[in-house]
């Protein structure tokens, strides 16, 4: 029967992967929906609520001040050059946390930060730019800046590649510079050395903004104020979700347990989430038990198909071992993209996609390091895995967990994306199947997980209304 199952899989895969090849339509823009009047009160991860930090009043729009900001902006797009275009669309015609995202994951691969490191980084940056959004539209609400274009006809914003011209809102303070202000933070704290270019590339995209006519200097400079505070109380909170703790633990001996030498983080599955009310919310009951007849079943299976995998396993196996978590990012801003989002759209998606990755695995650690079920390949070393055996225990599958979770989210979310998303959990389980690094049932209990995981993620998500 797991065999009939597993074949039946295969063939849903390959017409999946066949999808991935085809580039959807782009959707039609994401329409203003009724919660979008209410930005400034959506319910904040690290913050108490978005008008915890007090943002000091816009300049007057008659005031000398604007005046001055209004003049300074005109002369700007007067000497606006070729290579100044350049650096606009560099920033402008991605998401607005795209540039930010991007080289975070860069520097912390040039750190060698594992994988887990790397999911809690996405989490604090990516909570923090939401509290930051939710709280300049809190003051948005409060000041009602007119934009520049607004009060100025000579100041046009510019056309981007992507063919999406940006509409006036208010305008003070710039959410842009505001997320320049929170990643500088962040990623500062992360990457001490960074700083200089960090803070850089915020006064570069400051300028951007002004060039284009979207916001005057004084926008930008309370924006990036307002980043840096919401990243000083984001860290504060990281700094006591428990990932500095020392494992003092011993791996345990005997039959049927995983016998690897250094496990990787053995107390993540201890650390504090952003979504699960506890670390043991969603831990499954034990696997098969080693020797039994179940267990032998599935041994089998894993030796049959990592030992004679068809071309397509082969490449699925080794495609996500490659690519990892660039596989849903890519995907989740490429969809942002299609939408259309707005930004407070687009951090609110990012903000849970983050979130739900972090508890996923959590939740997967806390059943390893419970269960410390060993790998096929210790049970048989006859398996010879093609892809890197992970230093940790078998069950459950991160893969399909993270993966999983990911995909009940946003399906949910964006029903016409569900393919896409959908297909991605699905076959980053079974990949782990096929390479011999996991057993069937590391994959059906780890997507079980994710979905229940991914269903909590869109409660928290129903908070702030449609």
């Amino acid at each position: 029967m797991q065999q009939v199952r597993l074949r039946r899989y295969v063939v849903m895969i390959l017409a999946m992967v066949a999808l991935w090849g085809f580039r959807l339509l782009p959707a039609t823009a994401h329409g203003t929906k009724s919660s979008d009047q209410q930005i400034g009160k959506w319910k904040t991860f690290v913050l108490s609520s978005g008008n915890e930090i007090a943002v000091p009043a816009s300049p007057a729009e008659n005031s000398d001040q604007t005046k001055a900001e209004l003049a300074e902006l005109q002369q700007m797009q007067k000497e606006r050059t070729a290579i100044a275009n350049i650096a606009i669309q560099y920033y402008n015609s991605v998401p607005a946390t795209q540039r930010w995202h991007d080289l975070a994951f860069v520097l912390a691969r040039a750190d060698q930060q594992n994988p887990t490191r790397q999911l809690r980084m996405a989490a604090v940056l990516h909570t923090a730019f939401y509290d930051t959004v939710v709280t300049t539209w809190a003051a948005k609400e409060a000041y009602h800046r007119r934009a520049p274009l607004q009060l100025a006809p000579d100041v046009k914003p510019m056309s981007l590649v992507t063919g999406v011209v940006s509409s006036p809102e208010h305008s003070y303070p710039s959410e842009h510079a505001a997320i320049a202000g929170t990643a500088v933070g962040v990623l500062t704290a992360f990457f001490p050395k960074e700083e200089a270019h960090l803070k850089a590339m915020a006064a570069e995209l400051g300028q951007t903004r002004m060039l284009m006519g979207l916001n005057y200097h004084s926008d930008v400079e309370a924006g990036y104020a307002l980043g840096q505070i919401v990243a000083q109380k984001a860290l504060a909170r990281a700094a006591t979700d428990g990932s500095d703790a020392k494992w003092t633990g011993t791996v345990p001996t005997g039959s049927g347990f995983w016998n690897g030498k250094e496990p990787l983080e053995p107390l993540q599955g201890t650390w504090k989430p952003w979504l699960m009310t506890r670390v043991d919310q969603f831990r499954p009951g034990p696997p098969p038990a080693f020797g039994s007849a179940a267990f032998q079943e599935e041994l089998a299976q894993v030796k049959q198909l990592s030992s004679s995998p068809t071309p397509s396993q082969r490449a699925i196996a080794t495609h996500f071992a490659t690519k990892s978590q660039d596989l849903i990012w890519e995907l989740v801003y490429d969809l942002i993209q299609r939408e259309r989002l707005s930004v407070p759209r687009e951090v609110r998606l990012l903000a849970l996609v983050a979130a739900v990755q972090f508890d996923a695995g959590i939740a997967s650690a806390d059943t390893q390091y419970t269960y410390w079920h060993l790998r096929p390949s210790m049970a048989d070393p006859t398996i010879q895995p093609y892809i890197p055996l992970p230093p940790y225990p078998a069950y459950v599958s991160n893969a399909a967990i993270i993966t999983s979770a990911v995909g009940e989210l946003v399906s949910t979310l964006y029903p016409h994306q569900a393919v896409r998303f959908l297909s991605l959990s699905e076959a980053a389980g079974l990949s782990r199947v096929f390479s011999g690094i996991h057993y069937p049932s590391d994959e059906r209990t780890g997507s079980a997980m994710g979905k229940k995981l991914g269903a909590l993620a869109l409660q928290r998500d129903q908070l702030n209304g449609p």
